[in-house]
């Protein structure tokens, strides 16, 4: 209510008062076409109310921009100031997926791991090594859930192998509860 009493209205909050999207969805109408949603939308989009969260305003605009591309229109911030652009004709902005991998893709990358980087005992990295080339197998024969479960159990020997060659780090970690009371 305090944006709009600023833009000129004068309402007070009382007995019968609209819910706020009802409110608010009426004093935009009320504004629309006049300097004063110009004044609305800058105080909204004030760079001062988002000191800390510059990335989130970012985004904010550039959600609203989406939907006044098809008024033609278009809202950008310059450091401190937001400014309202007039478009010569629509333009939807592509997507931030638009180039994204599809899963075909994604399944057929092939990743080369060196196990023996990570400067473990040798009877893990073999077994390590062995496991990869059964989780590439179920891979390539279309085993999915198996080779997920490979690759879960190849995560857990490597830490494994960290936690033996690290006992004093693996000993003094909080992360993990110290007690064997189970909680379901």
């Amino acid at each position: 209510m305090e944006l709009f009493n600023d833009l000129g209205f004068n309402d007070r909050y009382g007995q019968g008062f609209p819910s706020r999207w009802i409110y608010t969805d009426s004093k935009l109408k009320a504004i629309n076409g006049t300097p004063e949603l110009d004044k609305c939308l800058k105080k909204t989009f004030a760079v001062i109310n988002f000191i800390s969260r510059i990335d989130y305003l970012d985004s904010l605009i550039e959600g609203i921009n989406k939907y006044l591309a098809f008024d033609k229109w278009k809202i950008i911030r310059t450091n401190e100031n937001i400014e309202f652009v007039k478009l010569d004709k629509i333009i939807i902005s592509p997507s931030k997926y638009a180039n994204a991998m599809n899963e075909g893709d994604f399944l057929a990358l092939k990743f080369e791991v060196s196990l023996s980087k990570l400067k473990l005992e040798n009877s893990i990295i073999m077994v390590l090594e062995y496991r990869m080339r059964e989780a590439e197998n179920c891979l390539q024969y279309g085993s999915y859930l198996s080779c997920i479960i490979l690759t879960g159990s190849i995560m857990e020997g490597i830490l494994l192998g960290y936690a033996m060659k690290n006992p004093k780090e693996f000993s003094a970690a909080t992360a993990a509860p110290k007690t064997k009371k189970r909680r379901y």
